[in-house]
């Protein structure tokens, strides 16, 4: 039955192509106007992506710009003795605001690129360092709610990637499995304090 069908098909002759990419009757009105329906298109997201862009880096400009105020004016109500802080517990303060502040940056992607690298290579060094000062996990274990909040979400992040690099790097070294758990829980009790 199908060669039957098939035989059918082939005999009938056939004057025009299967598909043509121009109509008989084709005019260049008729192409002018589809080349213009296409570039409208791609006008329009062109204008969007850009739109969305500029928001972006109006947005990063605003934050920015409050940080610095904040810090100014914190600076002047230190001085004025308005916190009744001492220096120590003053710097400590300032210390977690700008790392909430790097944190927030890294976390909301509002930066990219090189220096998205810079802040995220800042903040992988500077975390374990600031956490074996006594000050700063007094500070840390004050903190309630969402205080923190983006620093906590950015050391959930790290502490993540530390595991993964230390276990690329064990791995590479070390072949006893048992070696390799020993130190992973030694690691994990380190970033649980």
């Amino acid at each position: 039955m199908i060669w039957g069908l098939l035989t059918v098909l082939s005999s009938v002759p056939n004057s025009e192509p299967a598909y043509t990419w121009w109509r008989a009757n084709t005019s260049f009105l008729d192409v002018l106007a589809g080349v213009a329906s296409v570039a409208t298109l791609a006008a329009l997201w062109f204008a969007a992506v850009s739109v969305r862009h500029n928001t972006q880096a109006r947005n990063l400009a605003v934050v920015v710009d409050l940080y610095k105020s904040l810090t100014e004016q914190r600076e002047k109500a230190f001085h004025s003795n308005l916190y009744q802080m001492t220096e120590e517990q003053f710097y400590v303060f300032q210390m977690f605001t700008l790392m909430e502040h790097c944190c927030f940056l890294v976390n909301s992607k509002a930066v990219s690129g090189a220096a998205r690298d810079f802040l995220v290579d800042w903040l992988d060094q500077e975390i374990p360092e600031i956490e074996d000062q006594q000050q700063f996990r007094d500070r840390l274990d004050f903190a309630t709610g969402q205080q923190l909040a983006e620093y906590r979400t950015y050391r959930a992040g790290f502490e993540t990637r530390e595991a993964q690099r230390l276990e690329k790097r064990l791995r590479g070294k070390i072949g006893s499995p048992e070696h390799f758990d020993r130190v992973l829980d030694a690691r994990r009790r380190r970033f649980q304090r």
